[in-house]
């Protein structure tokens, strides 16, 4: 995943217990939380803001074969639409941040 850098443990049980805590359960919350790590990670990456552990692949397993990938990543798709959180939201629990290579440069 290109966001790996930018995905980390803590970024990834926050996205599980706001899952819990609104009462999705199963693959709905499989798919939700995929799509807050997805959406916090790119809010990272616009910032700058690697973390210091990435977390390990793999981040989203889609499936066994092509029919399940699809309809797999058609479901992340509409959960990361209709997301409950803004942008940023989950990065108030996710901690272990580091500037981007580039961004240390400029410093």
């Amino acid at each position: 995943m290109a966001l790996q850098s930018y995905t980390d443990a803590t970024m990834i049980e926050s996205a599980d217990r706001i899952c819990k805590r609104m009462g999705i359960t199963g693959q709905r919350a499989e798919m939700t939380a995929e799509a807050l790590i997805l959406a916090e990670a790119m809010r990272a990456k616009r910032e700058g803001q690697r973390v210091l552990k990435p977390a390990l692949p793999p981040l989203i397993v889609t499936g066994r074969n092509l029919a399940h990938e699809v309809r797999h990543l058609k479901g992340m798709a509409r959960a990361y639409r209709d997301l409950p959180m803004r942008p940023g939201e989950l990065s108030s629990v996710a901690t272990e941040r580091q500037p981007d290579h580039h961004e240390a440069s400029i410093r």
